[in-house]
């Protein structure tokens, strides 16, 4: 089929027609004809993407590294250190425009002037994100619901809350 892995750990769509897919192997740009490995910056062990309102593709790795293709251009931030790992697990954009990642270690947050922030949250394995009138909702991997405003976690609904475990946030 000319794709480099067996499998796909997430996909994601650029404006300018390219199909995007993330997986172990590393990041394959599909323009609907060809699938080509892109060796740039050595992205290997996609774990999540996300394309923001600006058109800028975001790509999240096992390993820490996150990569913004911008007009053709990736610029790298890493967001490992000797203590996490801080594996890539999702993405959320704020209204101003701010990346958040969620990690395995703890979030962190890109913000408009593409600086990068840890955020003394706490909270840890976050799996999913979204940004919504509230503020970014998330969930992390004990099945915790969590709400975070001015980039602090501001409430926490537990999974023994009412038996109810959570995995993902979507939003209709």
């Amino acid at each position: 089929s000319g794709l480099y892995s067996s499998e796909a750990n997430d996909i994601a769509e650029t404006e300018d027609g390219y199909i995007w897919i993330g997986s172990y192997a590393g990041l394959t740009r599909y323009d609907g004809k060809e699938f080509e490995l892109i060796r740039e910056g050595g992205m290997v062990s996609i774990t999540a993407m996300h394309t923001d309102s600006k058109g800028n593709l975001w790509v999240g790795t096992n390993a820490g590294k996150v990569a913004m293709y911008q007009d053709g251009t990736f610029s790298f931030y890493e967001l490992a250190d000797l203590d996490n790992m801080n594996s890539v697990r999702c993405f959320a954009e704020a209204s101003d425009g701010s990346i958040y990642i969620g990690t395995t270690g703890e979030i962190f947050k890109i913000d408009a002037n593409r600086q990068l922030h840890a955020l003394d949250t706490g909270m840890k394995y976050v799996s999913s994100m979204l940004f919504c009138e509230a503020g970014i909702v998330g969930c992390n991997y004990d099945g915790e619901l969590f709400l975070m405003q001015e980039d602090m976690i501001r409430e926490i609904l537990r999974k023994d809350t009412g038996g109810t475990y959570y995995t993902c946030i979507s939003k209709t």
